[in-house]
């Protein structure tokens, strides 16, 4: 007989990483507990997730009154990567540089240019990103709604 193993959604594998970001350090059992799936699906997950190395084992924790082994605590890797976030406004560009824990790293703010905007952009952006480029993962660009240039 084939068995197939079951991989777990990449929704909920999105979520637990989330969750541990957000809430970290937190055990697998709780991770349980939390999303009501088994260990057993939340340590395939997470051996993923350390496997990917976007979370790591940070250390064990106190074990229950009623003895058993001690959880072992899992924590976002906030060094793995970055993230770019610019917001283009009638006014001015706002950027930022930040980890995967959300500390802002770099921020940058200039006029807007209202006669080049798309290439004040494209400058801004390398800008913003020198030093953080080799790691980055993730942009996120927010411009206004539609804007005439010439009457700003």
């Amino acid at each position: 007989m084939n068995k197939r193993k079951k991989i777990p959604s990449l929704d909920l594998q999105r979520n637990v990483l989330n969750y541990i970001r957000k809430n970290g350090p937190i055990s697998r059992k709780q991770l349980s507990k939390i999303f009501n799936v088994s260990q057993a699906i939340i340590t395939k997950i997470t051996n993923y997730l350390i496997k990917k190395n976007l979370i790591y084992e940070k250390g064990e924790g106190k074990s229950s009154r009623k003895g058993g082994r001690k959880p072992i605590y899992l924590e976002i890797n906030s060094e793995k990567g970055y993230l770019m976030v610019i917001d283009v406004g009638s006014c001015q560009i706002k950027g930022v540089i930040s980890n995967l824990n959300e500390k802002i790293l770099k921020k940058e703010i200039e006029k807007t240019d209202e006669k080049d905007a798309p290439k004040q952009i494209i400058e801004f952006s390398k800008k913003l990103v020198d030093g953080y480029k080799e790691k980055l993962i993730g942009i996120c660009i927010g411009l206004p709604g539609v804007v005439d240039i010439e009457k700003g």
